[in-house]
C-alpha cells in the first residue's frame, strides 16, 4: 500500500504538510498526456515514490506497446516529479544540470516554462525537458525517439504539467 505523499512529508518533516494539501494529486503525468508525447499507445511500466534527504520524488515510466525493430525494446517516456524542501535546493539542481550540459550540442534554455527550464536532445535517441516552478521540478525524457515522438507535444505537455503544480 502506498503512503500518501503528504503523510511521508509530514513524517519526515521536510515541508509542512498543510502547504502540500492543494498539490498532492497534481504531480502525476496522465496516460493521455504520455500518449500525446509518444504519439502512440503506452502503458505504465514503473510507478514509484521515494523520499530522500531534502526531497520527495515520484517516477513514472511509460513504455510503448510496440517494440522497436532496431533494439527489440519499447520506446520509453520517463517522467519524474521532485519536490524539494525549499526553492534554493531546487534551483541548485537545475543549475547543476545546466552547468554539466550547457556546452553540449542540442542543449538550450527554454523561456516561458515555469521559473526555469532546460531542453536537451541528440536528435536521434533522446529528448529531455527539465522544468522548475518554485521548489518543484519535473523531468520528462523520451528514449528512444521514434517517427511518432512529438517534439512539440513534449514541450506543450511539460508546460501543462508545470502549470498545474
Amino acid at each position: 500500500m502506498k503512503m500518501p505523499f503528504v503523510l511521508w512529508v509530514w513524517i519526515l518533516g521536510m515541508v509542512p504538510a498543510d502547504s502540500l494539501r492543494m498539490s498532492e494529486e497534481k504531480y502525476p503525468l496522465s496516460l493521455a498526456e504520455a500518449r500525446k508525447v509518444m504519439g502512440e499507445d503506452v502503458r505504465i511500466t514503473e510507478d514509484k515514490d521515494s523520499v530522500a534527504s531534502g526531497y520527495f520524488r515520484h517516477k513514472y515510466t511509460f513504455s510503448t506497446l510496440r517494440v522497436l525493430n532496431a533494439t527489440g525494446q519499447p520506446s520509453n517516456l520517463f517522467y519524474v516529479y521532485e519536490q524539494y524542501a525549499n526553492i534554493k535546493e531546487a534551483e541548485k539542481v537545475c543549475e547543476d544540470v545546466r552547468m554539466t550540459n550547457q556546452g553540449l550540442s542540442g542543449f538550450e534554455k527554454v523561456k516561458g516554462l515555469g521559473d526555469e527550464a532546460l531542453y536537451h536532445t541528440d536528435a536521434r535517441n533522446f529528448r529531455i525537458i527539465i522544468a522548475r516552478k518554485g521548489n518543484k521540478i519535473i523531468r520528462m525524457k523520451v528514449n528512444k525517439i521514434t517517427e511518432k515522438t512529438s517534439h512539440e507535444s513534449l514541450r506543450s505537455v511539460a508546460a501543462e504539467v508545470i502549470g498545474r503544480i
